[in-house]
């Protein structure tokens, strides 16, 4: 996200703050505290933000997150259809429902897989099954900090709704 990178520091710099005070700022818009290394992470290394710590940043410099990852080059978005948005956000709850049909799909194919390793050779079974188990510690991490940023999201949109 070169462009991140880019345009984080120009608006830190417009701002006079040190990453320091940015990382202060964005602590304003998050409940757990911010570090320095991140800022200088993305400015320095191309690193990227999580989306609600990105929606932090906006919320900071008083721009679009659009702005910050070059999808605009407006800073502010001046033409937002209400409608529209209602009926994404619509959509994105009703997929979100199908999270538990997800689920419910992983187990039955992991069940399915099991039923096949048992005919295989001793040897054989033992692998892929070790394999599989760390495929499957793999894939509960990664749901479990999606699901650890989605809380961090929703807790932001819920400070912004009670926003004077």
């Amino acid at each position: 996200m070169p462009i991140f990178n880019d345009r984080l520091k120009k608006l830190r710099q417009q701002q006079r703050w040190t990453m320091k005070e940015l990382a202060e700022e964005i602590n304003k818009f998050v409940d757990s505290p911010f570090s320095v290394s991140s800022v200088s992470n993305w400015e320095n290394k191309g690193s990227e933000p999580p989306y609600n710590i990105l929606c932090a940043i906006a919320k900071a410099f008083n721009v679009s997150s659009d702005y910050l990852i070059g999808l605009s080059d407006q800073e502010t978005n001046t033409n937002i259809p209400s409608l529209q948005l209602n009926e994404n956000t619509k959509k994105e709850i009703q997929s979100t429902i199908k999270t538990d049909q997800i689920q419910q799909d992983i187990q039955v194919k992991v069940q399915h897989i099991q039923e096949q390793l048992g005919v295989l050779s001793p040897e054989k079974k033992e692998l892929l099954d070790k394999e599989l188990i760390e495929y499957l510690n793999f894939f509960d991490y990664k749901y479990n900090m999606l699901y650890k940023e989605f809380l961090s999201f929703t807790n932001y949109i819920q400070r912004e709704i009670h926003a004077p």
